[in-house]
């Protein structure tokens, strides 16, 4: 800047050309100082990491730690979780003793008196005598009406002998023992049974005699032979006449009743057959009692009896969603195979004889009830009911039970870019480092471990992995609970694991893992684990290698160096500086590069190795000293102040010209001897100025 001191200057130079002799004149010069401050930047070191909630404050010594957490998607249980596998039960049935109640009686018809008296014909208006004496009339052959062979496991036979004589039958001194009748059958000629009939006969009178058949494995055929003999008890005097030869007779009937049969060639009446069977249920998951989400049974029914019928079928552990034992019934027909299925949506699996207690199989009750024949069937107990029932696999929304060990596996977690270490690279060995990792259950499972891989990937600015590291988490229990009453767990780590990995400084973490179950459970599809982890350091480390950090970039526009300067920088410069201070209160020593540019077309302006300007760029270096550290807690206790002065040359000078210049601090961190603690109120603060001594000449 020109001064006003012209009119002086040419007075003197008046008066001296008056009084001295002349002398070619010499214009006046001196020099003049100009300064551009550096404003005061105090980086409080809390400030600069408290980006979001990663780094906090905590405690009443403001330590400053790292704090970084997130949660993890719910694992949800479903009903394909709850599940039981399918099983397939197969069964014969045989078919039970048959039963025949009341079949048609077989009878002889009535048998005229000439048959036995044949000459009495001959002496109709006579008296004639008949003694008391024994006749053997020939034997009667009789067919069944209602079967051709029955073989008997036991029953009953009855004769009843129907006295329409003239005398009475009965005991006599021949025949003591009353009638007897001899029942064979005619094929064979084997004797089915023998019946006597010991009391008298009156005319007009009937009586009977029975005897069981069958030992267990006896044939009855038909048709049936009688043999039999005809005593008259008392000596008796006859008036033969028309009337008397007509009406003289005598019957015999033969009834089978309550036979129970293997097997047979008959007309049957109804047969009624009870069954019960079991299908196991899943060997390794053991049901107490579950709510059916999807699932189907079917059973079917191969009949190979010559016998349709209803069978009527109960599953008494097996319950409708109305709460009453499961019933149903369907319609067979002969030789060929029905099929029922059943939904068992909303239906549950208990216990009923044993509540509470495992149901290791279904039992089915089967009750049979054929259909009656018109016409002769043959069937033995050597015939069978196949049955089959398929269970699918089970899907359950409740179950309780006990649960073989196995594997919940949970879905793989990631998070990018959680946490922003304001340009730290991964130099610094933590120590004290803790990861929490609290597990909200609603699963009632007795044994519930947990299996974790937790890895973090530390990427630099260009998104490359530059470090990485683990943490394997075996076999820790997880408290059970329900989803009425969930229940919170909580696991704490520390150690050299933990520190290693936070030492890493983790950008990006992934991770997945399972949790081991088995034993008593109760569980309801759509409970869940949910877990949310928790990595917790103080800032209490040890530097390894010197660490970078890169502030923000500040331009100085027209505004910050003023046209006085710009103008006096362009005379000559007699000597310029920086002249700084480093006020270090923290324990970490170091140094501070300082970039200047006037080159805009310089994006990263910390980039030197790609591109540099020297023209329009300079790099300026000052090393401080850490603070004096308390070497029992590690924390800085009085800072170290570092006054440095830095000589500036014409050319870089000239850069501060043409404004915008732009001004960056390159912080270096040094390798620490000991471990460190960095608390909030750490800070460290460089402050000075750009000095400048411009020589001015007159014009």
């Amino acid at each position: 800047m020109r001064t006003k001191h012209f009119l002086p200057v040419l007075l003197i130079s008046l008066i001296a050309l008056f009084s001295c002799d002349f002398k070619e004149p010499v214009l006046p010069t001196w020099s003049i100082p100009l300064t551009i401050p550096l404003s005061t930047e105090r980086f409080i070191l809390a400030d600069e990491l408290q980006n979001d909630s990663t780094f906090v404050l905590n405690g009443s010594d403001s330590t400053l730690y790292i704090s970084i957490d997130d949660q993890l998607e719910p694992e949800e249980i479903t009903a394909a979780d709850l599940s039981v596998e399918g099983q397939q039960s197969s069964v014969f049935l045989h078919v039970d003793t048959l039963q025949l109640v009341d079949m048609e009686t077989i009878s002889t018809g009535q048998i005229s008196m000439l048959t036995v008296f044949p000459d009495l014909a001959n002496n109709i208006g006579s008296y004639v005598p008949v003694p008391a004496q024994t006749f053997s009339p020939d034997p009667e052959v009789l067919p069944a009406g209602d079967f051709k062979a029955l073989r008997v496991v036991d029953g009953a036979i009855q004769i009843t002998v129907y006295n329409n004589l003239p005398f009475a039958l009965g005991p006599n001194s021949q025949t003591p023992q009353g009638i007897e009748i001899v029942i064979l059958n005619d094929s064979t000629n084997t004797e089915i049974s023998r019946i006597q009939i010991p009391q008298v006969i009156e005319p007009g009178s009937a009586a009977s005699g029975s005897s069981p058949i069958g030992n267990g494995n006896s044939w009855v055929y038909s048709p049936i032979r009688l043999e039999y003999t005809l005593p008259i008890a008392r000596d008796t005097v006859l008036l033969v006449t028309d009337s008397l030869l007509n009406a003289a007779n005598y019957q015999i009937d033969l009834t089978i009743s309550n036979v129970r049969a293997t097997e047979l060639i008959a007309q049957i009446e109804p047969q009624h057959f009870n069954y019960k069977w079991k299908t196991e249920l899943d060997s390794r998951n053991k049901i107490i009692e579950g709510r059916v989400k999807s699932g189907e049974a079917i059973i079917y029914f191969q009949n190979s009896v010559a016998l349709g019928g209803v069978v009527q079928f109960t599953i008494p552990d097996l319950l409708t969603p109305q709460g009453t034992p499961y019933q149903d019934q369907i319609s067979v027909v002969p030789n060929d195979i029905t099929v029922k299925r059943i939904n068992l949506n909303g239906y549950r699996f208990v216990n009923s004889k044993n509540p509470g207690q495992v149901l290791d199989s279904l039992e089915l009750e089967m009750d049979v009830l054929t259909d009656s024949t018109t016409s002769e069937v043959h069937i033995s107990t050597a015939n069978q009911f196949g049955a089959q029932i398929q269970l699918s696999n089970l899907e359950f929304d409740y179950l309780k039970g006990f649960l073989s060990r196995d594997t919940l596996h949970l879905e793989p977690f990631s998070a990018d870019n959680i946490v922003d270490y304001k340009g730290i690279e991964p130099d610094f060995n933590f120590k004290g480092a803790e990861l929490l990792i609290e597990l909200e259950n609603q699963i009632y499972i007795d044994t519930l471990l947990l299996n974790l891989d937790i890895y973090g990937y530390h990427r630099d600015k260009n998104g490359i992995i530059t470090d990485s590291a683990a943490i394997h988490i075996k076999n820790q229990k997880i408290t059970a609970g329900s989803k009425n009453n969930p229940q919170t767990t909580q696991i704490l780590l520390k150690g050299p694991e933990i520190d290693q990995f936070l030492s890493s400084m983790p950008t990006d973490i992934k991770g997945g893992g399972q949790v081991v179950y088995g034993g008593l459970s109760e569980v309801e599809a759509g409970a869940s684990i949910s877990a949310r982890y928790h990595f917790f350091t103080p800032l209490k480390f040890s530097i390894s290698t010197p660490i970078l950090v890169e502030s923000d970039v500040d331009t100085l526009t027209d505004a910050d160096i003023s046209q006085e300067f710009r103008d006096a920088a362009g005379n000559q410069l007699q000597s310029a500086r920086l002249n700084a201070t480093v006020t270090n209160m923290s324990p970490i020593a170091g140094a501070i590069e300082i970039y200047v540019s006037a080159d805009m077309n310089h994006t990263d302006l910390f980039d030197t190795t790609g591109y540099f300007n020297s023209a329009l760029e300079f790099v300026k270096r000052i090393d401080f000293e850490a603070a004096t550290i308390d070497p029992t807690t590690g924390w800085a206790l009085e800072p170290s102040q570092n006054q440095i002065v830095l000589e500036l040359n014409n050319e870089e000078v000239r850069l501060f010209q043409n404004p915008p210049v732009r001004i960056g601090y390159k912080l270096y961190l040094d390798k620490t001897n000991q471990t460190v603690v960095l608390r909030g109120s750490d800070y460290i603060e460089i402050s000075g100025k750009f000095e400048f001594n411009v020589m001015i000449k007159e014009d």
